[in-house]
């Protein structure tokens, strides 16, 4: 199977592929022999055929996007970097609308969120159509049902920050991209992030102690399931990798990595 871009969705099935797409859970199959960067609408599975095209659960879909982004329920969104930037939001295989110079389209429970304007350095952040926030924003994430909201602003040429909804500081290193946010068995947020030389980090948004995942985890994704985290990334072969996070175990302090 091609594990490259793994992403779960709610009901812990994983879809995957840079050359041909599977599903996995359980075992796995593939469902079609092209296809790249996929993403979940719901249960349904969407992903860029590599002709200009997009499928969605099946269904050819008269656009192709450098980017996808899915709901637990029956949205999805598309971003397009031709064009100045432009994101597509998607109902089933039905467009809704396009937003103009927007990219990083994330959903979350009753929530969608993007940046704008693409291609500048000095952007808002936009949540249902109201500015959350400005800066030189660069990401953010968002937990499925819309509990937790970080973003990345760039502090230097290779310092960033990961800020909470109302602004308070919560990264331990200097370089961490937020790749996921959740809520933890103790009902409070966490955050997975991910670092170019320490590996990727799990913890509570307000503590230093957590978990650190060292090797191989390209293209990460991660769910709460059945109490623990459940992480799956790709080796550098494209080799499907998951990781679990047993809240039980002990934590570190992830400050002195």
């Amino acid at each position: 199977m091609n594990g490259w871009f793994p992403r779960l969705n709610r009901l812990g099935a994983i879809v995957s592929g840079n050359s041909g797409i599977w599903v996995t859970q359980g075992g796995s199959a593939s469902i079609s022999p092209v296809g790249t960067t996929p993403a979940w609408c719901g249960l349904a599975p969407v992903f860029n055929l590599n002709d200009g095209r997009s499928s969605f659960n099946g269904e050819a879909v008269p656009d192709a996007y450098n980017e996808y982004a899915g709901s637990d329920g029956y949205q999805w969104a598309g971003f397009s970097a031709a064009a100045g930037g432009r994101v597509d939001v998607y109902e089933n295989a039905r467009i809704k609308r396009q937003i103009p110079h927007a990219c990083v389209p994330r959903f979350g429970g009753p929530w969608f969120c993007y940046l704008q304007p693409y291609a500048d350095s000095h952007r808002q952040l936009i949540r249902n159509g109201g500015v959350l926030a400005t800066g030189s924003i660069l990401t953010l994430a968002i937990s499925p049902g819309g509990e937790v909201l970080v973003y990345q602003i760039a502090t230097g040429t290779y310092t960033r920050e990961i800020l909470s909804e109302d602004g308070k500081r919560l990264n331990l290193q200097s370089e961490e991209t937020p790749l996921a946010a959740f809520l933890g068995p103790d009902g409070q947020p966490w955050l997975f992030t991910q670092t170019p030389n320490k590996g990727d980090l799990v913890y509570p948004a307000f503590s230093s102690f957590g978990y650190h995942v060292t090797g191989d985890l390209y293209n990460p994704d991660a769910r709460m399931q059945d109490g623990r985290l459940r992480i799956v990334g790709s080796t550098s072969a494209g080799v499907l990798r998951e990781v679990w996070i047993d809240f039980s175990a002990p934590r570190q302090d992830l400050r002195l990595l």
